[in-house]
């Protein structure tokens, strides 16, 4: 069991943590700023100590944002990620090639215009995609059980393709699996009005879950998972800038990064 699979142990005397904090922050400065090369291994200790000290400082409020369906070391790992981020834009301010943030990159090349419009290198580019695409995933944990759940609803949402194990999981009876299977297949999300696409979703969460709901409580729902998810993406103290349009374009990436993993028939 390791130290921080104790939920309770970041609301305890910082003294009684502080090693292991330590020792996690250490870890995360290697992978997310030594190893990628954005800074030399001289420096690693510097980092670390300034890690530490935005922690401290933000103690507080990283204690009153922590909910317990998370577990502690994930809540961490985004929080001191975070961080490292923060002070590799604050170093690289002056001399990063970049002058167009991640989340209208992802603008631009979706849409397939400005293809130019891009400064910064590939070297560069693939780690914050990277970086973003993984704080959606750690952000999609929060959620625990429900994780699988919250992506399915987005895709449907998104008019995203849904794979046959992730529609059952939101069956309760095998029987509701082949009714709900012929619904979307039958309709195609993207071509409906985002009210129908509502209205929908709605019907199929009150099916498999035995609710009686209206439509506009999933939306309400959804713009709730919405809202935290971006957040936590952004940071806090932020190091991006998603929105609701952006952060669309980041889940569809998502998906497609890894569906590559991912064998099973779409509907």
């Amino acid at each position: 069991m390791g130290f921080f699979d104790n939920n309770d142990v970041i609301f305890s005397d910082p003294e009684d943590f502080g090693e292991e904090l330590g020792k996690l922050i250490e870890r995360i400065v290697h992978y997310k700023l030594i190893s990628t090369g954005m800074f030399r291994y001289e420096e690693k200790d510097e980092l670390v100590q300034q890690v530490i000290e935005k922690f401290l400082i933000r103690l507080s409020a990283i204690r009153s944002h922590y909910r317990k369906e998370a577990r502690l070391t994930t809540y961490l790992t985004v929080i001191i990620t975070n961080f490292c981020y923060q002070i590799f834009r604050e170093h690289k301010r002056e001399s990063f090639v970049a002058t167009v943030p991640v989340d209208k990159v992802l603008i631009n090349w979706y849409s397939g215009k400005n293809k130019n419009f891009v400064t910064m290198n590939d070297g560069e580019y693939k780690l914050y995609l990277q970086d973003v695409i993984q704080r959606l995933d750690v952000s999609l944990s929060f959620y625990g059980k429900q994780k699988e759940r919250v992506i399915l609803l987005f895709k449907l949402l998104y008019g995203l393709p849904v794979i046959t194990s992730e529609l059952k999981l939101l069956c309760l009876q095998k029987s509701d699996y082949s009714v709900l299977s012929d619904r979307i297949s039958q309709n195609t999300l993207k071509e409906k009005t985002l009210s129908e696409r509502y209205e929908l979703i709605n019907d199929i969460v009150n099916y498999c879950e035995g609710k009686h709901n209206r439509p506009d409580a999933i939306r309400k729902e959804l713009y709730k998972y919405q809202t935290e998810i971006v957040r936590s993406i952004n940071g806090d103290p932020e190091v991006y800038d998603f929105n609701r349009e952006t952060f669309r374009l980041l889940f569809e990436k998502y998906c497609d990064h890894f569906s590559k993993n991912i064998s099973d028939n779409n509907l």
